[in-house]
């Protein structure tokens, strides 16, 4: 590609404000990360407030051929961050793009800017005591909620991304489009409203999640209401944990159990007690149904009946239960995430690994390097047991060669399918466990496809393994519609695409 960074850096300084435009050792500030990817330059940090300075920053871009790498809050831990899959970087920060633009309690949805975090908007519709909610991860309480709704990134109690109603985009040929119906209110003299999601004609709401085909600024989002229920929690053996699956399974589909199920190893950090992080067989079931009084009970008795045979300890967590009576602090945060309430309760307790505790500035945790390294591999796993233990054996015969503990965890993200997340800790001021870090997520990726699971959600550094295939249809059709749609190549090139 012919471009000329100086330039373009020198027309952005001219058009934004100063504190729109960030280099030297402001812009180096951003290379940090929690998995300690490092092979990256970021020469330029853009921050644009609004879209007008999207559109003129993509302008810039596409006169001078210089790629751009946008992100929303750049919290896409265990990914790459806030790094780009190419080697130089200008980034496009937009995290002062922070603005809820509306909240509509009739149609339950929100329009929400790129840069607004998941506890932003819980404390704005608590702060109405709005009976709707957005579900929300157990990442962080300032994660991105656009960022991760347009990776489809799996939610505690729903898959979020199902929820996506509208996008506003600036293309990377500097065009703008709003997806729905959406589009039909542009010169409209009536207020936007939105409670059906495809609009007509294509939908290209799903166009714009996991591509590289422009930067959104606004999402319109859809609420779900808060409902009384009870959250389950089951305990059992590794030798029982084919029938966890087939009978959470077989709970699932009688509808007795909702979408927003978790299996975990209890050596788990945020599960363990006293810091036990050494794997002892143990696995932790968790799963939420809610209705009326009866029906609750009703469900409790099934569930028990079904689980009954194999799990050496049954639980119920009642929502309106006081907090304090809880066991562990995970149940506590499991009852706030069942309300769209989220916490920085997993950044804690991954600090607790070394011993570490959190204070105010070390949430930032990708330039807090007291915090552990963190790998991550994001498979799409089916819903069946017996495929399941083959990627548990697969997982753990790669990381015992490398001589490395890796954690389990299943997510459901929808009815046949959970979001496999494996991953590992090591000590980020430790050249070779960085590298050992580094192998073990390349290796259990390509082991993994190699028995027919492939990822979903790709790495900045891992990508082009699954995406930069010249004779693949798929990918060579999304090349096609990258040449209309950023015919320079300048939004994210190579993010989930050849191009």
């Amino acid at each position: 590609m012919d471009f000329n960074y100086t330039q373009a850096i020198a027309a952005w300084t001219n058009k934004l404000a100063t504190h729109k435009v960030l280099g030297g050792e402001a812009a180096a500030a951003y290379m940090p990360n929690i998995t300690e990817y490092n092979n990256k330059l970021v020469t330029t940090v853009l921050k644009p407030e609004n879209k007008e300075d999207i559109a003129l920053i993509v302008a810039i871009a596409n006169e001078y051929k210089v790629p751009l790498f946008p992100f929303s809050t750049g919290k896409n831990w265990g990914q790459g961050s806030r790094l780009a899959v190419g080697e130089v970087q200008v980034l496009v920060d937009l995290s002062a793009m922070n603005k809820i633009v509306a909240i509509d309690e009739n149609y339950r949805y929100a329009i929400i800017e790129a840069g607004v975090t998941q506890k932003q908007l819980s404390d704005a519709l608590l702060a109405r005591k709005s009976k709707y909610m957005l579900p929300v991860t157990g990442s962080g309480n300032d994660t991105s909620i656009v960022g991760n709704m347009l990776d489809r990134g799996v939610t505690a109690f729903s898959h979020r991304n199902r929820l996506l109603q509208g996008l506003e985009v600036v293309l990377g040929n500097g065009k703008a489009v709003k997806t729905g119906y959406w589009h039909y209110f542009e010169n409209s003299t009536v207020e936007p409203f939105f409670f059906h999601a495809a609009g007509v004609g294509a939908d290209l709401n799903g166009l714009f999640c996991q591509s590289n085909f422009g930067i959104v600024t606004a999402m319109v989002v859809q609420l779900i209401p808060r409902r009384k229920g009870s959250l389950l929690y089951v305990e059992t053996k590794d030798k029982n944990l084919a029938k966890l699956f087939d009978t959470f399974r077989s709970l699932r589909e009688e509808d007795i159990l909702q979408d927003g199920m978790l299996i975990t190893n209890k050596n788990d950090p945020r599960t363990t007690t006293q810091g036990r992080y050494v794997y002892t067989g143990d696995w932790l079931g968790f799963g939420s149904f809610n209705g009326s009084a009866g029906m609750l009970e009703e469900a409790r008795k099934e569930i028990s009946r079904q689980c009954g045979a194999f799990c050496k300890q049954i639980g119920f967590i009642d929502i309106a239960e006081a907090e304090e009576n809880l066991e562990h602090p995970y149940f506590k945060m499991l009852k706030r995430m069942y309300h769209g309430i989220p916490s920085d309760y997993s950044l804690e307790t991954m600090a607790n690994i070394y011993g570490v505790s959190l204070h105010k500035d070390d949430y930032n945790v990708d330039n807090y390097k007291n915090m552990p390294g963190f790998s991550v591999v994001l498979p799409a796993v089916p819903f069946e047991s017996e495929k399941i233990l083959e990627i548990i054996d697969t997982v753990n015969r790669v990381s015992k060669k490398l001589g490395v503990q890796a954690f389990h965890n299943f997510a459901s993200m929808g009815d046949l399918a959970f979001e496999g997340y494996y991953r590992m800790y090591f000590d980020r001021t430790d050249q070779a466990q960085i590298s050992k870090a580094h192998q073990w997520n390349i290796e259990v990726s390509e082991a993994l496809a190699a028995i027919g699971i492939f990822p979903y959600r790709l790495n900045n550094q891992h990508s082009s393994y699954f995406t930069d295939r010249e004779n693949d249809t798929y990918f060579g059709t999304l090349a096609s519609i990258k040449k209309v749609l950023d015919p320079n190549n300048i939004i994210n090139p190579k993010k989930y695409n050849r191009l």
